[in-house]
């Protein structure tokens, strides 16, 4: 007698639209895009979508419920103690974090993710402009296209860079490298320690060093 074996996905019937059920004690809640994950490990996973569906998923915790979590937009993942992820394609995995921007992903501890496309890791970073992206530990990245991935550093302007700690990229393509640089002219660079580039494309490479005037080159101490 021949018997035809069944994968587990075969077995399991599919409980409304867009549902998944991962881990132990699986849950389905029959709301589309609805998602319930339970235990330490996943033993199966069933999936059941229609195309063109909209996802809103909130996982659950190991100590049960989704602590709070809530995924507002289409296409969210909320994952964490009072994350929310509110904007469309967002993702929010951080404990207390926030992803309100269109395909915003903020993962780190009551990060904030405010910005389209914008990428907060860092514990309590903000990301606030489009495309920008906070990953230092209390970073600030608030400009278009902006970067901040030193600790405590912040990066404003537009297509600015700040990775040293406790560094300020202020102006439109500013770079601050340098720990507690300052970089506040258009198109500056400041790479030392403690130094300061105000003028625009100006440069400060050492440290102490300040260039002041537009295009100066201040190394090792210079002011310029």
């Amino acid at each position: 007698m021949h018997t035809e074996m069944k994968s587990p996905l075969e077995m399991c019937p599919p409980f409304g639209g867009a549902s998944t059920a991962i881990g132990a004690a699986r849950r389905f809640t029959g709301r589309s895009g609805a998602i319930a994950l339970t235990g330490a490990f996943a033993l199966a996973v069933v999936l059941t979508l229609s195309p063109g569906s909209a996802l809103a998923e909130e996982c659950e915790l190991a100590s049960g419920g989704n602590g709070g979590a809530t995924s507002g937009g289409a296409d969210t993942l909320a994952c964490g103690v009072d994350a929310n992820a509110s904007g469309d394609r967002s993702t929010a995995t951080g404990s207390g974090s926030e992803a309100s921007g269109t395909g915003s992903t903020a993962t780190g501890v009551l990060s904030e993710a405010s910005g389209a496309l914008s990428t907060a890791t860092g514990a309590f970073s903000d990301a606030t402009g489009t495309q920008s992206t906070a990953t230092g530990v209390l970073s600030d990245a608030t400009g278009i296209n902006s970067t901040a991935t030193g600790m405590a550093s912040v990066a404003t302007g537009s297509n600015s860079t700040a990775t040293g700690a406790f560094s300020d990229a202020t102006a439109t393509n500013s770079t601050a490298t340098g720990a507690l640089s300052e970089a506040t002219g258009t198109s500056s660079t400041a790479t030392g320690t403690n130094s300061d580039a105000f003028g625009d494309w100006s440069v400060a490479m050492g440290v102490r060093s300040r260039a002041v005037e537009e295009g100066a080159i201040a190394i090792g101490g210079e002011i310029g």
